[in-house]
């Protein structure tokens, strides 16, 4: 009885260092997954979005990783979207100030045209008074 119970409690010795040992390696794994993952986060932070990120394990931390190796893509894409936005906006602008100087350049030509009829029924109306006078000297 006496060595089956020794062989038990070797047995539960040797299961807890193997837990034990399987906890810290494990640990030093999520240490090592973590450090990783601050560090892609600082290249994404200067703006280096070429870093790719190596995915050792399909644990929770390898799903933390996966989930930042799509960070710089989704990044990428939020910043083209911006940038495209912004080009239609310069364009949708240059448009409508050529469109506002055709508008003036019409306005001013219509103004130029008005004061030039203005100015001919001026003056056929003093000619028509003055030939008037000169009639009515006769």
């Amino acid at each position: 009885m006496r060595s089956s119970l020794g062989c038990i409690a070797k047995r539960k010795a040797l299961y807890v260092a193997l837990d034990a040992f399987a906890t810290a390696v494990k640990s030093a794994d999520h240490q090592k997954i973590i450090e990783a993952s601050l560090a892609h986060f600082g290249h994404i932070t200067a703006g280096d979005l070429s870093r790719p990120v190596e995915i050792r394990s399909r644990d929770e931390m390898g799903q933390l990783l996966s989930g930042i190796a799509k960070m710089p893509d989704g990044l990428a894409q939020a910043v083209l979207s911006v940038r495209t936005g912004s080009e239609v906006i310069r364009d949708v602008v240059a448009t409508m100030s050529e469109i506002i100087r055709d508008i003036q350049r019409a306005s001013d030509t219509v103004a130029v045209f008005r004061l030039g009829n203005q100015g001919i029924a001026s003056a056929a109306s003093a000619a028509s008074a003055a030939s008037a006078s000169n009639w009515s000297s006769f």
